[in-house]
C-alpha cells in the first residue's frame, strides 16, 4: 500500500539547522587575527597584536560597537539635559533681575518717581501710586522682555528633553521625572506690571510634545507611536 509522505514539522526543521550549525563548527578567524597568532606561537608579543586581535574578534567588535553607541546615546542626553540646565538657570537669573528692577521703582521717593519720568519723558503728575504706576512698566519693560524671551527658550528645551527621554525609552513617568527637575511653577510668568506683589498670572498649559490624537487610521495613539 502507497503511504502518505511524511509531514516534516517545524521543529525537524530547526533540529535539521541547528545541526548543520553545530557541523560547520565556530568561525574562520580573519587573515589578520591569523597572521597575528602565527606571530604569537613564535613567541612575538606586543601591544600591536593585541590590538589586532581585539578588533578581529567579532564577538568583541560587536560588544565594543554596542557600548560605544550606549555610551553616545547617554552623551546626548546629557547634552539635552545640560541645555535645559543652563536655560533654566539663565531663566532664574532674569527673573531675579526684573525683581531687583521692580524693587527699585517701589524704594523711589516722589522726587525720584518725577525725575526718573521726566527722564523718560513721561508726565510727572499724579501722587505717589500714580507716579509709580506709571514709571514701573517703562522702568522693567527691558527685564520684562528678557525674560520673557528666556521663559520660551526653557519651554522649548523642556519640551526636547521630554521627546529626547521619550525616544530613548523612558516612557513611564516621562513627565513625573522632568517635572521634579524642572517644574512648571519655574515657567510661571512675571505678575502685571500694576498687580500687586505676589499676583501672577494665570499660566498657560504646556503643549504637549507627542502627536496629535488621531494621527493613525488604526490603532490607539500615544506618545507618536501607534499601539494596537
Amino acid at each position: 500500500p502507497l503511504r502518505a509522505p511524511r509531514r516534516r514539522l517545524a521543529g525537524d526543521r530547526h533540529g535539521s539547522l541547528s545541526k548543520a550549525l553545530a557541523a560547520r563548527g565556530p568561525p574562520k578567524p580573519t587573515a589578520w587575527r591569523s597572521l597575528a597568532e602565527q606571530l604569537v606561537d613564535e613567541g612575538c608579543e606586543s601591544v600591536y597584536l593585541t590590538r589586532i586581535r581585539a578588533q578581529h574578534d567579532v564577538n568583541t567588535h560587536v560588544d565594543s560597537i554596542a557600548d560605544e553607541v550606549a555610551e553616545e546615546m547617554a552623551q546626548a542626553l546629557g547634552r539635552t539635559t545640560s541645555k535645559c540646565d543652563y536655560a533654566f538657570a539663565v531663566l532664574a537669573r532674569d527673573r531675579a533681575a526684573h525683581a531687583r528692577a521692580v524693587d527699585g521703582v517701589l524704594a523711589m521717593r516722589v522726587p525720584e518717581l518725577k525725575a526718573a519720568l521726566a527722564a523718560r519723558g513721561l508726565a510727572t503728575g499724579g501722587n505717589k501710586p500714580v507716579l509709580r504706576a506709571r514709571l514701573l512698566p517703562a522702568a522693567t519693560e527691558e527685564t520684562r522682555d528678557a525674560f520673557e524671551a528666556q521663559r520660551k527658550v526653557c519651554q522649548r528645551a523642556r519640551s526636547d528633553l521630554l521627546i529626547h527621554r521619550q525616544a530613548l525609552g523612558f516612557k513611564t513617568e516621562n513627565h513625573a521625572v522632568v517635572e521634579k527637575y524642572y517644574p512648571l511653577s519655574d515657567l510661571r510668568p512675571l505678575p502685571a506690571p500694576d498687580a500687586a506683589p505676589g499676583d501672577e498670572e494665570p499660566r498657560a498649559p504646556e503643549p504637549a510634545p507627542w502627536a496629535a490624537r488621531k494621527t493613525y487610521s488604526k490603532g490607539r495613539n500615544w506618545g507618536g507611536f501607534r499601539l494596537f
